[in-house]
């Protein structure tokens, strides 16, 4: 098989779906309950799908399916492992990630599974032995018929990526944008605050500069430079009070 069979970039559709709508499909697909990511990490789940598109490659009855014990599951890894040889996939399964039960790493897992499983299964119900087999010509006529829709498909998924790809885009520009509004604002504002601390600074300077002179004044400066050194608004209304009826008397 060859690599582009088995590596898919993240446009991919699977990529694209969220985990409940994967967890659907795995339920669906199994017959199974899961309503976690996490409970796919002993290998089982997986190791079913390969059997549904690869019939007769995954020894089942030796699966451990539900299953939270090392050995066991290193166990269903190996004939998943063994699965994937026989079929020529080239895909590396990290073990010690995924039995760790991590979310991020087991939700790469199934989105990979899904992808294959949308790229290689040819739509007949392969993994269930079938008591009455259909004609030759109404199999064939079946698997054309998949293979249409198949491919009708996949032309949505590509025009489904394109479209989401665009809006991407655009929600990025848009968001450089706002970016660059609020740098311009930032700039503005500091260049204000600059400008009046170096006006305080200056009435600061002439403060103290004019504190012990004689001038008729001096009340005036020492009023400011109360105002100036206030800890908070409160205390310079304080402050203000007091100077004011000492400038009055």
């Amino acid at each position: 098989m060859s690599k582009a069979a088995t590596n898919f970039g993240i446009m991919d559709e699977a990529y694209f779906m969220s985990k409940r709508q994967l967890l659907q499909w795995l339920n669906d697909l199994l017959g199974t309950n899961y309503t976690k990511v996490e409970e796919i990490h002993n290998g089982a789940a997986v190791s079913l799908v390969i059997e549904k598109i690869h019939p007769g490659t995954v020894k089942v009855s030796k699966l451990h399916k539900n299953t939270s014990k090392g050995y066991e599951i290193s166990s269903n890894y190996k004939l998943l492992q063994a699965a994937f040889l026989a079929n020529k996939i080239d895909k590396d399964i990290d073990v010690q990630k995924l039995s760790r039960g991590g979310y991020q790493d087991n939700l790469e897992f199934l989105q990979w599974t899904k992808a294959y499983f949308d790229r290689t299964y040819n739509g007949e119900v392969i993994a269930q032995p079938r008591v009455n087999a259909a004609p030759a010509k109404a199999r064939v006529k079946a698997v054309e018929s998949q293979s249409a829709v198949n491919k009708e498909n996949k032309m949505l998924n590509h025009a489904r990526c394109r479209e989401a790809s665009a809006e991407q885009k655009a929600e990025i520009s848009a968001l450089n944008n706002s970016v660059k509004e609020l740098q311009v604002t930032v700039e503005e504002l500091e260049k204000e605050r600059d400008f009046y601390f170096g006006k305080l600074r200056e009435v600061e300077i002439f403060c103290q500069t004019n504190s012990e002179s004689e001038n008729q004044s001096v009340d005036v400066i020492k009023h400011v430079s109360a105002i100036l050194y206030a800890n908070d608004d409160a205390e310079a209304d304080d402050t203000n009070a007091i100077e004011a009826a000492d400038i009055e008397a």
